[in-house]
């Protein structure tokens, strides 16, 4: 019997388990609100991204294009640069062995899309021809998925590149940390480490937005963080750590873990409900952090959106920063004043009252100053619960001159919170970095 002849992907999606079709049924809308979780994010953990979608990118022009739109280097990105260090050849700067955080800016230097980006060479499946050795996944906010597309067909005119959105039964993307065992997380191997088999193959990044984040996974759907090799003798450091139990989380549990760290990521348009990201086409990407948390290299060339962002981290003043934020009731049942926190902290039973609550995206953050009058000096990106991120002037919610002042934001129902801001402590070490490379 001739059986058919089936090309590498989809055979690569016929391989389903009765778990894989399981997780499908199950999986979320991106779109819908999930509950807030019943308790702080474990030590440890993994959770599948719903919220994120991928977009395939190949062929010979696939690096010079990307290069002329993303505010990292792709030529010369920090995965490669940590690794090759001593030899710097043509291969091993156009593709390196694991993704790296990025972004997508308009003209006017405003994020319009914040992204992983995956060299993905050696897994022929999500490309169309074996010559095709230049090639990328895009990962972007799920919400997002076809304005991203849009963007890079608007700019491809002749270049020798194929793009395809990516179906979400190829390929799933995890999150996957354990704050017991690292600090500072290196780069791992990418799927050169294994063999050929599509059972084997993953895409990876050290997910260093702030220190000790965790890491990215890309697996084929019909595989799982827990079944991957737990440590490997070539890896700088084991996939899935061996000195604790890890669990399976939901994907609220990562949200709230980022925020708690003073991480946004995702877009949404002004007036919406959001889960800490930044505002579609107005966030700068200094005020937003890009420059903490890696995105930004201000030695490569033009890009889009090169000119306000190289000129505002010339000029060193950047007076609002994206910080998480806490809520709290600014007066008890009795009427009587209640103190402002003291430290960061996600309380469950306060959070299941506030989250069907939260005020709108870029709703303002209010000063009362003793005469009665009100001046915004913040905007709120969204949260879980009774944490969030906001927008945060440094001049007037930070240090000695945020000390006995008093910070509002409103509801849709006109309801009041108070707003404590929170410098987190990489903040500095993460300035005082960038200080040294000026």
């Amino acid at each position: 019997m001739i059986r058919p002849y089936i090309c590498s992907r989809c055979s690569t999606r016929r391989l389903f388990t009765s778990s894989a079709r399981r997780r499908l049924q199950e999986t979320p809308n991106p779109t819908e609100t999930i509950s807030v979780p019943k308790s702080p994010p474990p030590s440890s953990g993994y959770a599948q991204l719903h919220s994120r979608r991928l977009i395939s990118l190949y062929g010979p022009d696939a690096p010079s294009f990307l290069q002329g739109l993303t505010t990292a280097n792709i030529l010369f990105p920090p995965s490669a640069s940590s690794q090759n260090s001593s030899s710097k050849t043509s291969s091993s700067l156009a593709n390196p062995l694991s993704g790296f955080y990025s972004a997508f800016l308009n003209a006017q230097g405003r994020i319009l899309h914040d992204v992983f980006i995956y060299p993905a060479a050696s897994i022929a499946s999500i490309r169309e021809s074996t010559h095709d050795t230049s090639s990328y996944l895009v990962e972007c906010d799920a919400s997002e998925l076809d304005s991203l597309y849009s963007l890079l067909k608007k700019y491809k005119l002749r270049a020798k590149v194929n793009l395809r959105r990516m179906d979400p039964e190829e390929w799933t993307i995890w999150s996957v940390w354990d704050d017991t065992v690292y600090s500072e997380l290196g780069p791992i191997q990418g799927p050169s480490e294994f063999s050929s088999k599509s059972s084997n193959i993953y895409l990876s990044a050290s997910d260093n937005r702030a220190p000790g984040f965790g890491y990215r996974l890309l697996l084929p759907y019909f595989r799982h963080p827990s079944g991957l090799p737990r440590q490997k003798e070539d890896l700088t450091h084991p996939l899935i750590p061996t000195t604790t139990e890890q669990r399976e989380v939901r994907e609220q549990t990562y949200h709230l873990r980022r925020i708690l760290r003073g991480i946004a990521e995702g877009q949404a348009n002004e007036g919406t409900t959001a889960t800490g990201g930044f505002v579609k086409g107005q966030s700068l990407p200094l005020e937003s952090n890009l420059d903490y948390m890696g995105a930004l290299d201000f030695r490569k060339g033009c890009y889009v959106g090169q000119e306000l962002t190289i000129r505002t981290y010339h000029t060193g003043v950047v007076r609002k920063r994206i910080l998480p934020v806490i809520l709290y009731e600014g007066k008890g049942t009795d009427e009587s004043e209640i103190a402002e926190p003291l430290a960061l902290e996600f309380k469950p039973e306060e959070a299941q009252e506030y989250g069907g609550a939260l005020p709108n995206l870029a709703a303002d953050i209010e000063r009362i100053d003793a005469d009665g009058k009100v001046k915004a000096q913040g905007k709120w990106l969204g949260g879980i619960g009774n944490v969030g991120l906001a927008l945060c002037r440094l001049s007037a919610m930070t240090g000695e001159a945020s000390q006995g002042q008093t910070f509002k934001v409103t509801n849709q129902a006109g309801k009041d919170f108070r707003v404590k801001a929170f410098v987190p402590s990489w903040f500095e070490e993460k300035a005082e970095a960038l200080q040294l490379k000026r």
